[in-house]
């Protein structure tokens, strides 16, 4: 308890960075065996402890995704873009999610984004 209590700040930082890491590998075995809840409740968890954290919000989104909640799934997706907009596979799953969502112009757009990413 003594140590912690006593940990600087880059010590903390890494102590944040590791937990999330270890609650989104959790998020991914729960998704696995699709308790998606579960699964999210780790994934909120991680974006929390590690806000610029890479694939969090990618990973949640395809927990509200296959939970058919496809508005919270976009949001989702469009962080993921957001952070990271050279990754074809992000605009593939939006692409999907925009297609649920009967939004097929936007959609045929990510899928030919996703297309050109695949191609470089």
């Amino acid at each position: 308890m003594e140590k912690a209590v006593n940990l600087k700040p880059p010590e903390i930082d890494q102590c944040r960075k590791s937990l999330s890491i270890i609650l989104s590998n959790r998020a991914a075995d729960h998704f696995n065996a699709e308790r998606y809840a579960e699964a999210i409740a780790d994934l909120n968890r991680s974006i929390e402890l590690d806000p610029e954290g890479m694939h969090y919000h990618r990973q949640r989104a395809s927990c509200y995704f296959n939970r058919k909640e496809f508005e919270k799934a976009l949001a989702d997706f469009n962080k993921a873009v957001q952070r990271n907009p050279k990754n074809g596979s992000y605009y593939l799953n939006r692409g999907y999610c925009l297609q649920a969502l009967e939004r097929n112009e936007e959609a045929a757009r990510d899928f030919e984004r996703a297309k050109e990413l695949e191609q470089k």
